[in-house]
């Protein structure tokens, strides 16, 4: 990935990240913008992509059962429970990473998203701007060349 992509992905990413936790909600402009970046530099294969939309359906799924087990006797509304930011930010990173690094970055988002709610007591985490920050690190580290992240992004 060329150096000037990745300052400018770090850029959006940052201002996604920063209206998430500022407001908890980010301008569909900047989910346009980071797709556009996406799509420019998509190359994964079927399989990836296929495994990657699994894992992140089964996910969903999981995500669904337990609210359904908490919600137990009372209406559901998914949505209390994950928003469609967080969803469609997401779907954007199923087309971004193959899938060893999706669901690293998947799970370590999500355990920061649980930590950050512990911490903050908060009963709204921002989970899209919290991965925003883990893929920018991960970028940088690919593109720095450590050892942990020698597989291309």
């Amino acid at each position: 990935m060329a150096i000037t992509l990745i300052i400018l992905q770090t850029f959006v990413l940052l201002r996604m990240s920063w209206e998430d936790f500022s407001t908890r909600s980010i301008h569909v402009a900047w989910y346009i913008v980071l797709a556009a970046m996406v799509l420019w530099q998509f190359e994964l294969s079927r399989s990836e992509l296929l495994i990657n939309a699994m894992a992140a359906g089964i996910q969903g799924l999981a995500l669904a059962g337990f609210a359904l087990y908490k919600t137990r006797g009372k209406k559901l509304n998914i949505f209390s429970w994950i928003g469609i930011g967080d969803l469609l930010f997401i779907a954007l990173m199923v087309v971004h990473f193959r899938p060893v690094l999706f669901q690293a970055s998947l799970l370590i988002a999500l355990v920061m998203s649980l930590l950050f709610g512990w911490v903050t007591q908060s009963r709204t985490q921002p989970l899209a701007g919290i991965y925003a920050l883990v893929i920018i690190a991960m970028q940088w580290l690919s593109y720095s060349e450590v050892a942990l992240l020698q597989h291309k992004i």
